[in-house]
């Protein structure tokens, strides 16, 4: 009983369980049923509130030791201790997992990526609730750390900077810390401090290079985090506390009243692209509801331990003094729709994305174009393993509501592999995609001696059956009404519905008639449900929206059996949108164009939009709020100007 009555007193937060009306306080009645529910509905009108209310749901989740990995389980054992909730079984949990972490058969656990996971909930966790863990628990965190070499360069982005910034905690923590190679804490700050400085500034001066990455912008939010709270380093952690302001500031954007729209250059997997209803289905969004909230600051989430959403969030929800600041909340309340937003992102030495964002009020289209500039690696580099060139999403009561035009890729675009990931994970190279507001082309040639093992060069399209209404189709075009926009979709090559080796579940996939099919290309118009479409059915809206393009757009192709075909498509916003295929060993030479004039690399502005600007390469960055433009000066601290 007192769980129960120690719940109702964590927070005021309004929870909606499946199944039943508006409940509060009667939820209490109902609450085994709500224990073992797989999703329910909370909701909160501020960022406290939203915060509180998706720990309040992560400490009825069940943990029973029956998986003992901190990456997943330690968050929820964490959340326990600083709620005061289940306190005696959060602390055991965590007891057997370092214990069993520190058996030497055990040590395969430490394989992987998931090394720098464990480090980082571990010092994150151990600095959050150090004092209510006894002391032989904190050894054993201690022990477990001592496991890592810190001076070792890791892989990616994330997984270094997990690793560095948790060696940084450890080394301030404990001044007898050694780690697996006998180096000690002095050794260790020194080795591991420089790199992240860099990094971090790198973040500030020129973006993140895993922005708007629906999985991983979680990820790297959290050690920023953990070092603007917890750091003994004055400088060092107001260069984190900077960067966190920072890269909250950066998802304003892309943050569409509950879609997420943006083009992430790390999106793993169709799965990880939805949007909707069920918004906590990925962590980008999870993350933004908890900041700005959505139109009725209501989402539906996961109840079951060890969720990745809640696991990786958890370090960005729990209470402190680092929060965002409150002028980026009003910008969110602020924005007025339509809008278009661009924005820089890049792989140094290898490739830079333009990156272009047309948002509505019930949908966003984002694309992004590349302009590569190492000509002889960009082909075969890892940087489009996860890459998503297309994003529309819209405004749905249901899950999914998104449409790409994908192809397959491998795990990695390189020669010697031949594993393909999963469907939506990534693209091949060599598709070129350009935007101009609510319209967007693609053109792909994928050469004859490019991965044929298997064929990672066909283009498949998921329809959701859900997410679109209603259907229709006549001359090439698909015709699709959602309920809440309308979009069309046209490839120039002859397609097929029905089975193919690319099966989404809840989709209708289409695929071109020729299996073999390299080259080709696709047009994707979109719009809002104005006042000339409106009439007293989605069959009849659409019929007008149809009967309109097929009236006014017109495509023409040039030289499209060549090895470099042209698209040229005029718009319903009588936008002329022309591109011609460029390999990625190919230099870019005004092979975008809008309206005959070419798109240049512009690459003044990191940021570029009605409510966030940032020249690239200042350490200063402006929101633009209805009041008035509040500055942030990177490099002295976050004094509003």
């Amino acid at each position: 009983m007192s769980f129960m009555i120690n719940f109702f007193k964590l927070s005021k937060i309004h929870i909606v369980r499946n199944g039943f009306d508006k409940l509060v306080i009667s939820v209490f009645i109902f609450l085994p049923a709500f224990l073992n529910a797989q999703t329910i509905k909370v909701s909160g009108n501020s960022y406290e509130e939203r915060c509180n209310a998706l720990i309040s749901v992560m400490i009825t989740a069940p943990v029973d030791g029956s998986w003992s990995v901190p990456k997943y389980e330690g968050p929820y054992c964490f959340a326990r201790l600083i709620k005061g909730v289940g306190f005696e079984d959060a602390l055991l949990q965590l007891d057997k997992i370092y214990s069993r972490l520190l058996i030497p058969e055990n040590r395969k656990m430490l394989d992987g990526s998931n090394i720098h996971f464990f480090d980082h909930a571990t010092m994150h966790g151990y600095m959050l609730a150090k004092d209510k863990l006894p002391e032989p628990l904190r050894l054993k965190m201690k022990q477990f750390m001592q496991l890592s070499d810190f001076t070792k360069p890791s892989g990616t982005l994330n997984m270094e900077m997990m690793m560095r910034s948790a060696a940084i905690m450890a080394a301030e923590e404990w001044s007898d810390f050694k780690d697996a190679k006998g180096n000690n804490a002095r050794q260790i700050l020194d080795s591991n401090k420089p790199v992240v400085m860099k990094t971090l500034n790198q973040f500030l001066l020129h973006n993140c290079p895993e922005a708007e990455a629906f999985t991983y912008f979680s990820t790297n939010v959290m050690y920023v985090r953990m070092l603007a709270e917890f750091s003994k380093d004055q400088e060092l952690k107001r260069l984190a506390q900077n960067t966190y302001q920072y890269m909250v500031a950066s998802l304003l954007p892309g943050w569409n009243q509950g879609i997420y729209v943006g083009n992430p250059l790390r999106s793993k997997g169709w799965g990880n692209l939805m949007t909707g209803a069920h918004i906590g289905s990925n962590a980008i969004s999870m993350l933004c509801w908890a900041y700005f909230g959505n139109r009725e600051n209501q989402i539906e989430v996961a109840t079951k331990a060890g969720n990745e959403n809640y696991a990786l969030n958890f370090w960005l929800l729990y209470p402190g003094k680092t929060k965002p600041d409150p002028a980026i909340f009003q910008c969110y309340k602020d924005k007025k729709y339509p809008y278009i937003h661009q924005a820089l992102l890049g792989v140094p030495n290898l490739v830079r994305f333009q990156k272009y964002t047309f948002q509505s009020d019930n949908f966003g289209l984002a694309t992004q174009s590349e302009f590569p500039y190492n000509l002889t690696e960009s082909q075969y580099t890892y940087i489009y393993k996860e890459t998503k060139r297309l994003y529309l999403a819209w405004q749905s009561d249901e899950t999914p509501c998104v449409f790409s035009v994908c192809q397959d890729n491998p795990e990695r675009p390189q020669r010697f592999q031949t594993k393909s990931n999963n469907l939506g994970y990534g693209e091949n190279p060599y598709h070129r995609v350009l935007q101009s507001k609510k319209a967007a082309i693609g053109v792909y040639n994928v050469p004859t001696d490019y991965m044929d093992s298997p064929t990672f060069y066909r283009i498949y399209v998921p329809f959701t059956q859900k997410g679109i209404k209603f259907r229709m189709e006549e001359k090439g075009w698909i015709f699709c009404h959602t309920g809440t926009m309308m979009f069309a979709f046209k490839t120039l090559e002859s397609y097929k519905w029905g089975k193919s080796r690319f099966q989404v579940p809840g989709h209708d996939v289409l695929t071109l008639k020729d299996s073999l099919c390299r080259k080709g290309s696709w047009v994707l118009e979109t719009t809002e449900i104005s006042d000339r479409y409106k009439a007293q059915s989605l069959q009849l809206e659409l019929k007008k929206y149809k009967d309109e393009i097929l009236k006014t757009c017109k495509i023409e192709t040039i030289d499209y059996s060549g090895p470099h075909p042209t698209l040229r498509y005029f718009s319903l916003d009588k936008e002329q949108i022309e591109l011609t295929f460029f390999a990625p060993d190919e230099a870019y030479v005004d092979q975008y164009r809008i309206n005959g004039a070419p798109v240049k690399f512009k690459d003044e502005y990191v940021f570029d939009d009605p409510f966030m600007k940032q020249k690239n390469g200042s350490d200063e960055f402006s929101i633009i709020l209805n009041s008035g433009t509040k500055k942030f000066s990177l490099n002295d601290g976050l004094s509003g100007q």
